[in-house]
C-alpha cells in the first residue's frame, strides 16, 4: 500500500485544524469576552450580567440584554440595563498593546442608565476606576433609543429618546425627545432637541441645539482624553436670553479628594427672557450686564475652598422689586469671606457695604479672626427699599441715614453705628407669624419706641421704648408694656427660650409685667431677655432667661394679659 506523501498530510491536517478554527471559533471568542467583560467589571466593583454573547468570525461581536450595577457602598448607584450593544474589536492594538482604540465602533440600542447619589454617613473606597473608561472608547459611537436619569439630592436630569451618532471621520448628529431639568432655580422640559456631534482625540462635543427659545448651546465639549488619570473636563459656550455665557470645568483627583475647578463668565443677560421662558412666577426686567465666577475646591468642604463672583444687574424690576443698579463683589478664601462691594441703588435710596468676616456660626470666632464691616446708607424712601428686600407695599414707611463700622483689632472687637430717620412700620410680618406695628425715631446711637404693638393668635402687645445700639457689642433694648400683662412661662429662670407666644387671660396674684430688657452683641452667644414685675425696689422681682435658636430649644416665653390687677 503506498503511504500518501507528507505535503498532503501537512495539507490535509491544516485544512482540518483551519475548519475546526472557524468552527469553534465563534464559541470561543463569545467565551473569551464573557470572560474578559466580567474580569474588567470585577476589578472595576461592577457586576455586569449578560444573557447571551453572539460573536460571528470577522463580524461584531453582539451582547444581548446586559445589566451593570456598582457597588451599594459608593456614592452614586449606577444602573444600567442594556437590551443589545454591538462592538467591533480592533485586533491589531489588542495584540500589539498600541495606543489605538481597542474598539473600531461601539453601538447600544435600547438602553435604560440611571445614576443616582446616595447620601449616607460615608462611603467606601469601591468607586469606578476611570482607565476602564479609557478601554472602551471606540473609533464611532451610535446610541439608538437610550434613556438617562441623574439624580442628586439637590438636582435631577432626565433625558428620554437619546438618540446619538459621532465618529472621528465625519460629523454626527444628536436627538433628545424629551429632557427634564428639575433644580431649586430651574424646573424645564425641553421637547425634540436636535443638534450635531464631532468625536475627535477623545474629545466629544455636542452643538447647534437649541433648548428653547432664548436658549441656544453653540458648543457643549466633553474632554475625555486625560480620562485615564481621573481628569476630565467641560467647556460650554450658550446664547441665553439675548447675551452670552461661556464656563469652563475641569475636575480631578489628589490625596484622595475630587477637586473641582470651575470659571465663568456672563454678559448682556436679558431678565426679560430668561422670566418669560423660565415661567417666573412674575414677569422681570432689566438686565445681568456682567457676571464672573471662578470656584476651586470640594464643593463639600466649601471652607477650605476658594471662590470669586461678581455680578451688576442694571435697571432690575421683578414684582414690587425694583432698583437702578445692583453690583455684588465677593470671594471666599482661607475660611474667610470678603465683601469688596455691595452696592445697591434706586431712584432715592443708596446703600453700600464692604468688609471681611470669618465662615463661621460661632460668635466667639469672630474676635480671633480678621473681621471688618463698613456699612452706609442713604434711605429717604423705605417703602422701596423695603419692598425690594420682600416686603409688602406700605409694611415700612419713612427715611433712615445710619453708618456703621465693625473692625476687629488685636483680638478686641470695636463696633458702633448711628442713624438718623423716622421709621413707620404698618402691620409688618416677621418669620414666626407675628404682625409689628411701630413708630420709631433714630437719633444717632439709639432709637425712640414712641410705638408699637405686637399682633399674634388673635392677642396684641403694645409697647414703648428704647433701643441703644451705639455701640454694637453691647446692645441694650427697653420697652414697657402699655397694658397689663403676667408672666406665665413655665420654664425656670435662667432656661434657654427660642419662642414667644401669647397664653389666654387670666386672674392671676403675680405683679404684671412692668419692663422688659433684652442685652446681647455681636460677638456674644449670652443673649438674654428679663421680665421685670411691678412693686417698689424692695419687692421687684425679676425672671431672666436665656435667647436660643428657637430649633435648639423647646421652652417658649408666654406672656398673658391680667384680667384683673392684684
Amino acid at each position: 500500500m503506498k503511504l500518501p506523501k507528507p505535503k498532503v498530510v501537512i495539507s490535509i491536517t491544516l485544512l482540518l485544524a483551519a475548519f475546526f478554527i472557524f468552527a469553534l471559533a465563534p464559541l470561543l471568542v463569545a467565551a473569551g469576552v464573557r470572560t474578559w467583560i466580567w474580569w474588567e467589571g470585577r476589578k472595576e466593583h461592577l457586576t455586569v450580567e449578560i444573557d447571551s454573547v453572539d460573536a460571528p468570525l470577522f463580524r461584531p461581536v453582539v451582547l444581548h440584554h446586559v445589566r451593570i450595577r456598582n457597588s451599594p457602598y459608593a456614592r452614586f448607584s449606577i444602573d444600567i440595563d442594556i437590551a443589545q450593544a454591538q462592538f467591533g474589536l480592533n485586533l491589531r492594538a489588542l495584540f500589539t498593546r498600541s495606543d489605538a482604540p481597542r474598539i473600531r465602533e461601539l453601538s447600544i440600542e435600547g438602553a435604560r442608565a440611571s445614576v443616582r447619589e446616595i447620601v449616607t454617613a460615608g462611603h467606601d473606597s469601591a468607586e469606578i476606576q476611570w482607565p476602564l473608561l479609557n478601554r472602551l472608547f471606540s473609533e464611532r459611537l451610535r446610541i439608538a433609543k437610550c434613556d438617562l436619569r441623574f439624580e442628586t439630592a439637590q438636582a435631577a436630569i432626565d433625558a428620554r429618546a437619546i438618540s446619538l451618532v459621532a465618529s472621528e471621520l465625519e460629523t454626527g448628529a444628536l436627538t433628545v425627545g424629551e429632557l427634564t431639568v428639575a433644580s431649586p432655580l430651574i424646573s424645564k422640559r425641553f421637547t425634540d432637541l436636535r443638534g450635531a456631534t464631532s468625536w475627535q482625540n477623545q474629545r466629544l462635543t455636542l452643538g447647534a441645539i437649541t433648548l428653547a427659545r432664548g436658549i441656544d448651546i453653540d458648543a457643549f465639549t466633553i474632554d475625555m482624553s486625560h480620562i485615564a488619570s481621573r481628569r476630565i473636563g467641560l467647556d460650554l459656550n450658550v446664547d441665553v436670553f439675548g447675551g452670552q455665557v461661556r464656563a469652563n470645568l475641569t475636575s480631578d483627583t489628589r490625596d484622595g479628594r475630587r477637586l473641582w475647578d470651575v470659571a465663568g463668565s456672563a454678559s448682556d443677560v436679558s431678565l426679560v427672557q430668561m422670566s418669560e421662558t423660565l415661567a417666573w412666577r412674575a414677569p422681570a426686567s432689566g438686565a445681568v450686564r456682567t457676571c464672573k465666577f471662578r470656584f476651586r475646591g470640594d464643593p463639600s468642604d466649601f471652607t477650605r475652598s476658594t471662590a470669586s463672583v461678581w455680578v451688576e444687574v442694571s435697571d432690575f424690576a421683578w414684582g414690587e422689586r425694583a432698583a437702578e443698579a445692583i453690583m455684588l463683589g465677593a470671594s471666599v478664601y482661607n475660611r474667610q469671606l470678603h465683601l469688596e462691594q455691595l452696592y445697591v441703588k434706586q431712584p432715592a435710596n443708596q446703600l453700600t457695604l464692604s468688609g471681611d468676616s470669618p465662615l463661621t456660626m460661632q460668635a466667639e470666632d469672630w474676635t480671633r479672626r480678621e473681621l471688618n464691616a463698613d456699612l452706609s446708607t442713604n434711605i429717604t424712601d423705605l417703602d422701596a427699599f423695603a419692598r425690594l428686600c420682600g416686603a409688602r407695599a406700605g409694611e415700612y414707611t419713612g427715611s433712615l441715614t445710619m453708618s456703621g463700622m465693625v473692625v476687629v483689632e488685636d483680638r478686641k472687637l470695636r463696633a458702633g453705628m448711628n442713624a438718623i430717620g423716622e421709621i413707620q412700620v404698618t402691620d409688618a410680618r416677621l418669620p414666626d407669624g407675628t404682625r409689628v406695628t411701630a413708630d420709631v425715631s433714630c437719633n444717632g446711637p439709639a432709637a425712640t419706641v414712641r410705638y408699637a404693638q405686637l399682633s399674634r393668635d388673635g392677642e396684641e402687645l403694645p409697647i414703648w421704648g428704647t433701643v441703644a445700639y451705639g455701640d454694637l457689642r453691647r446692645l441694650e433694648a427697653k420697652v414697657f408694656p402699655m397694658q397689663q400683662f403676667i408672666d406665665v412661662t413655665s420654664a425656670p429662670s435662667g432656661s434657654c427660650i427660642g419662642r414667644f407666644a401669647f397664653a389666654p387671660p387670666r386672674d392671676n396674684a403675680t405683679l404684671p409685667v412692668e419692663e422688659i430688657e433684652i442685652h446681647g452683641g455681636l460677638s456674644r452667644s449670652d443673649w438674654s431677655i428679663s421680665l421685670w414685675n411691678g412693686g417698689d425696689d424692695k419687692h421687684r422681682a425679676v425672671r431672666t432667661f436665656s435667647l436660643c435658636p428657637a430649633s435648639g430649644s423647646r421652652d417658649e416665653l408666654r406672656l398673658a394679659v391680667a384680667i384683673s390687677a392684684p
